[in-house]
């Protein structure tokens, strides 16, 4: 019993497990906080894109409907949504569905924007709030890296509110690039 212990304590336990547990700090995401009358025209076009975008999802499951617009810096708008299946791994995020419409169709534009809507398959008419998940903020920040550009997001907060955030890096403050490998 004291062998494993041991291991747990001094081979198995996370790295800096002590430094974690004595030492705090706080990650600071800047942001603005916006209504929707305080946008620009450009930006109120992406959210209402992004609502848009809800109506082509494919969501049987869930009946959570995400839909997504993408500005390239030509002005260009491209839309995606979520496509859910019977074998849940094989779905495929908004995100990562309106990035593989740019990756394939608009290889030498770069990202300047993106902007996320969700709702419920039921209610066309309220939005919730809503942030990409985990992979897609991996999926996005490989791109702003490659890029070298940031890429703004806009992510709703209420009905009638929404946080603007400079680079999607911010989204995921440990991030693993490129640069690790």
């Amino acid at each position: 019993m004291q062998i494993l212990k041991f291991l747990f304590a001094n081979i198995l336990a996370p790295p800096n497990e002590v430094t974690m547990k004595t030492k705090s700090s706080l990650i600071h995401i800047p942001f603005e906080e916006l209504t929707f009358d305080s946008l620009s025209l450009a930006e109120q076009v992406m959210i209402l894109n992004a609502q848009q975008a809800c109506s082509k999802a494919y969501a049987p499951y869930s009946r959570f409907y995400v839909g997504v617009a993408i500005c390239l810096e030509d002005g260009s708008i491209i839309q995606g949504a979520n496509q859910e299946n019977a074998s849940f791994p094989a779905g495929l995020c908004a995100e990562r569905v309106a990035l593989s419409v740019c990756q394939a169709q608009h290889t030498s534009k770069k990202i300047t924007h993106i902007t996320v809507a969700a709702r419920r398959a039921e209610d066309d008419k309220h939005y919730l709030p809503i942030s990409p998940c985990g992979i897609c903020r991996q999926s996005l920040l490989e791109v702003e890296v490659q890029q070298a550009q940031h890429i703004q997001l806009l992510l709703p907060k209420q009905a009638d509110t929404f946080y603007r955030i400079s680079s999607v890096s911010y989204l995921l403050p440990f991030q693993f690039d490129q640069s690790h490998l």
